[in-house]
């Protein structure tokens, strides 16, 4: 019996009891062949996943099909007799996005099923946002009211780069709320981006946190690091599930040692022979 890699897909609406799909079954064996592939970035964008599942049923799609339809994706290792399923945490979650939705498609001797999973994307791409506030106002108000009166978003961590900077005069946001949260990204000297359902500020150039993880050889590195930049390097790990954008790690190696701030990050996990892997990038100070 082989024990390891554990990937769980949760699939529902609100509200109502989700179905589970799961790469261990209750004795550890391999259930279902499933696949991840997940974006982040600290640039603003809308995060993405995509998933395929090998042989699921027709259920699962009719349940990928249902009027706001949600997804969470799993991973972690350590499955073992005590323990089949493992103890995966969170590595996405989000809305289905409805026209993705591919399969069952026979691909060699299985049929695969594949769908698209967005955090925010709807509403980062959908809401018009007009609003407006009288004198001089504070950066942190404005953003505050704004993701206040989303429907579907919350307010996560709100850190400013200039946590004092006000505006001179009135204020108005009005347009796409991705433009408007990009101007005043831009205004606080911060980065913005979508985690988990909940808007983010952060100072450009600040981790979030600690470091959480330290990569080198021994500990993770799959290759060298590449250099993207004069200060930004390109790092492949094995898997770091609850890594974000914003948050920093250790970087140990030949080419580069330090602490990188994360701009971007590419989980790619599959549960039985693939990838199971994390590539950040960002600026490393020595």
């Amino acid at each position: 019996m082989s024990y390891g890699r554990v990937i769980t897909v949760e699939i529902g609406v609100p509200g109502a009891r989700s179905r589970v799909l799961s790469s261990r079954d209750s004795r550890g064996d391999t259930a279902l062949l499933i696949g991840a592939d997940i974006r982040r970035t600290s640039e603003g964008q809308t995060d993405s996943c995509e998933v395929r599942v090998a042989n699921a049923s027709s259920a699962e799609r009719a349940a990928l099909q249902q009027e706001g339809a949600v997804c969470r994706v799993l991973a972690g290792l350590g499955a073992g007799p005590r323990n089949p399923r493992g103890s995966p945490s969170q590595l996405f979650g989000g809305r289905v996005i409805p026209a993705s939705v591919d399969g069952p498609r026979r691909t060699g001797g299985d049929r695969m099923l594949t769908w698209s999973v967005s955090d925010g994307g709807f509403d980062l791409l959908d809401v018009f946002v007009s609003q407006a506030w009288r004198g001089p106002v504070s950066y942190a108000t404005v953003i505050s009211d704004i993701v206040s009166g989303l429907d579907g978003l919350s307010a996560g961590a709100i850190v400013l780069g200039d946590p004092t900077a006000r505006t001179r005069t009135a204020y108005a946001a009005v347009g796409r709320l991705r433009d408007v949260l990009d101007d005043l990204a831009i205004a606080t000297n911060s980065w913005w981006s979508v985690q988990h359902g909940a808007v983010e500020f952060w100072p450009v150039g600040v981790a979030r946190s600690a470091a959480a993880y330290t990569v080198g050889p021994g500990q993770g590195l799959i290759e060298a690091p590449s250099r993207i930049d004069v200060s930004r390097w390109s790092v492949r790990s094995v898997l770091l599930s609850g890594l974000l954008p914003g948050d920093a790690i250790g970087v140990r190696s030949g080419t580069v040692n330090g602490a990188m701030v994360v701009e971007d990050v590419h989980h790619a996990i599959d549960s039985h022979a693939g990838p199971w892997e994390t590539t950040v990038s960002g600026m490393v100070e020595s």
